[in-house]
């Protein structure tokens, strides 16, 4: 592969596999592909691949396209709000996701791709660790090419990706991807297409007799070529933005330190490895001390679904108290708990799930399996001695009941 990456670009396609070969596509100046290959970990790619332009492609199975309503033409704006945007619309925490952001849509919402950090931190590490850096990373969904009144789907080994629209799209199992597709028909609105191009490898597809649309199917000995050959589409959304935003840095300017940086990071390492390892130490005591705590405040409060809230609650309160020198308000908040604690943890099939100390009355949000749960608990505190308790609120939603229980201290 010599002097090919002067007029040349590297494809990479980052798969499901987390361990499995990397594929790769050479592409000439006008986007045909002249070799093919794969990578695998502990391999170092050709010296050509180093300094050749990399465009990554991810899976589209790993890459949620959506869609986002946020007020501000800002980008920087943007990119901060748009996790809190779509909170409702993900089933993850969006701590754990990596949101990029696409082009605004004629409806006023921007296009935007969400990804786990996990899944881009570990594609980036792999091809770092070959010696190779993406300038740019896009959804395989985004790279299939798209016509008007069409959409295009690509059937490759296990899995399928679709696109159906400038920057909208989905990624499925192969199998499944028939009766996922009648779903979203079924929810387009009146703006299904008229045909859909079917490119796949393998097998012929069967069971797309049912769908109401057109079917184009096309055989291909090479897709990922020929998907590798539209990665240059100016609506493909980019995901190395915000924390994973690429850098461009010419390597030549760089050479005449590497001898200095070396040696200043083998001083570096030197002096400060024993640091590293009592700072390692002291990490792993303050693991180990954080899950008692966590152990134990599940032993104390049963009844939470996450007993880290319940320590931040607990914390918060406490700094109240300190804050307050323990007042007769604080000490009846605290003397209720304790009165109403054993009850509560009789009632196993309850569950905490927020408390609130207003004016000298407790009140409890519950979730429970049904109204009678809750309203046996309430008789059940009121036959304490000095606490009456009453159902302020209660709702249903499916097989979980929801409602507020108001505490108050008897006047004795």
């Amino acid at each position: 592969m010599s002097n090919l990456a002067a007029s040349t670009r590297l494809v990479l396609f980052l798969r499901d596999d987390p361990a499995g070969p990397l594929p790769w596509v050479w592409l000439d100046h006008s986007g045909q592909a002249i070799e093919r290959g794969q990578l695998r970990d502990g391999e170092e790619p050709a010296a050509d691949m180093a300094g050749a332009p990399v465009v990554a492609i991810a899976s589209g199975t790993q890459v949620m396209l959506a869609s986002a309503s946020v007020p501000t033409r800002n980008r920087q704006k943007l990119l901060q709000a748009l996790p809190y945007a779509m909170e409702d619309q993900l089933a993850e925490d969006v701590e754990a996701l990596h949101f990029a952001l696409g082009q605004r849509q004629a409806d006023g919402e921007w296009a935007v791709a969400v990804v786990a950090r996990a899944w881009l931190d570990q594609w980036l590490q792999r091809l770092t660790a070959m010696g190779l850096t993406p300038q740019r990373l896009v959804p395989d969904i985004l790279c299939l090419p798209l016509k008007t009144d069409s959409w295009c789907a690509l059937l490759h080994g296990e899995v399928a990706s679709v696109r159906t629209g400038n920057q909208t799209g989905f990624g499925a199992d192969r199998d499944n991807l028939p009766m996922l597709l009648e779903t979203v028909l079924d929810e387009s609105s009146g703006q299904s297409p008229q045909e859909l191009r079917l490119v796949y490898d393998g097998p012929a597809p069967t069971g797309w007799s049912e769908l109401p649309l057109s079917i184009n199917a096309e055989p291909m000995r090479q897709p990922l070529a020929w998907l590798a050959a539209h990665t240059d589409d100016s609506q493909a959304i980019d995901l190395l933005q915000g924390d994973y935003a690429a850098t461009t840095v010419d390597r030549t300017l760089l050479r005449p330190w590497f001898a200095v940086a070396a040696l200043f990071l083998a001083w570096v390492v030197v002096t400060s490895g024993f640091l590293w390892l009592e700072q390692r130490d002291l990490e792993q005591r303050l693991t180990a001390l954080d899950a008692a705590v966590v152990e134990s405040m599940q032993e104390v409060f049963p009844q939470a679904s996450d007993p880290r809230q319940a320590r931040d609650r607990l914390q918060s309160r406490l700094n109240q108290l300190q804050a307050g020198g323990g007042n007769q308000a604080d000490d009846g908040l605290l003397d209720t708990l304790r009165r109403i604690g054993p009850i509560l943890q009789q009632n196993e099939a309850i569950r905490i799930s927020g408390l609130s100390w207003r004016g000298g009355n407790l009140e409890i949000e519950l979730r429970g399996d049904s109204l009678q749960q809750l309203d046996r608990l309430s008789r059940d505190i009121n036959s304490a001695d000095g606490i009456s308790a009453e159902v302020r609120s209660a709702t249903s939603d499916d097989d979980v009941v929801s409602g507020r229980l108001l505490v108050r201290r008897s006047s004795s």
